[in-house]
């Protein structure tokens, strides 16, 4: 027979047990990106601090240990192919330069509603050396539907194609679209999860074209 010391003690033991088995199962969700094939709206997690009002966010130490991407720190470095294009491009390439990696694919809705706001920016703004990036998502998307968005809203800035998600984890990207906008020194200003507005787009852009 167990006396009733015996019996809290095995109670706050199975709470302990239960308490490990939950914190490591939201670990390992939290740190997994989203390969479901839909959009995500904006969230926030450990991995991430949010600012509610601009949708803002900043990854924390313990995500910058794993990928190096985070605000105030340096682009992580990566290359990719060019849609329909023989070339690869590379981040490093466009060192000095105010710059975007944008995240996205064909089906999601809100880059569907940005894009017009995207060219616009990147037309307005390309003379005084700004450019995109637009990693697409490949993997879960598929090159005819990607050539029919670029058609349809007339895209003229850089496709570039993430056919494995190596460069979409390398950034953490957890939900689409995600926009890294990156100053001339490579180092990140602004990280924005979900779609963003003209103006949001302006005031962005603006930031990291200023000296």
């Amino acid at each position: 027979m167990y006396e009733d010391s015996d019996w809290l003690k095995m109670l706050r033991w199975s709470g302990v047990v239960l308490a490990i088995i939950l914190g490591a199962a939201y670990y390992v969700f939290a740190y997994t990106p989203n390969t479901s094939g839909r959009s995500v709206e904006k969230t926030a997690s450990n991995s991430f601090s949010v600012t509610p009002t601009e949708g803002v966010t900043s990854i924390t130490p313990r995500s910058t240990l794993i990928l190096g991407a985070g605000i105030g720190l340096p682009a992580p470095d990566f290359s990719l192919p060019v849609l329909d294009q023989p070339e690869t491009i590379r981040l490093a390439q466009f060192k000095g330069k105010p710059l975007l990696v944008y995240f996205w694919a064909s089906w999601c809705v809100p880059c569907r509603l940005e894009s017009p706001y995207l060219e616009k920016a990147y037309r307005a703004k390309k003379e005084s050396g700004f450019t995109i990036l637009a990693v697409n998502i490949t993997s879960q998307d598929s090159l005819q539907d990607v050539r029919a968005f670029v058609k349809e809203f007339g895209l003229t800035f850089p496709i570039l194609l993430d056919k494995t998600d190596s460069v979409s984890q390398l950034y953490l990207v957890r939900g689409l679209p995600t926009s890294f906008f990156i100053k001339p020194d490579g180092l990140i200003q602004r990280i924005f999860i979900g779609g963003m507005s003209n103006e949001q787009i302006e005031d962005f852009v603006a930031e990291i074209l200023a000296p």
